[in-house]
């Protein structure tokens, strides 16, 4: 769990991508909290290196068309993946 303040912080990308997540991770789903841009990193992250990614869930309180536009520009490793923008405003 992060703050506004961590979220800040200069991240960047680990130079090795896990097996695990490039050869067999085939769903995703990350619950945004707060709208930190951690989370949408992670996703970015996850869209770039999972070659078999068939669906990918993003949950947040941002607006929907907001995370479809933040998202389109993403490179995905899997053509066949299926991103799910979800807003979860109650």
């Amino acid at each position: 769990m992060g703050n506004e303040e961590d979220d800040q912080e200069d991240r960047v990308e680990p130079e090795f991508v896990p097996q695990c997540l490039s050869s067999h991770l085939r769903t995703c789903t990350i619950q945004d909290n707060g709208g930190l841009q951690s989370e949408f990193m992670l996703a970015k992250y996850i869209l770039k290196n999972a070659k078999f990614l068939q669906t990918m869930t993003f949950s947040s309180e941002i607006e929907q068309h907001e995370l479809e536009r933040k998202f389109s520009s993403c490179p995905k490793a899997s053509a066949k993946c299926q991103l799910l923008v979800i807003n979860n405003i109650i």
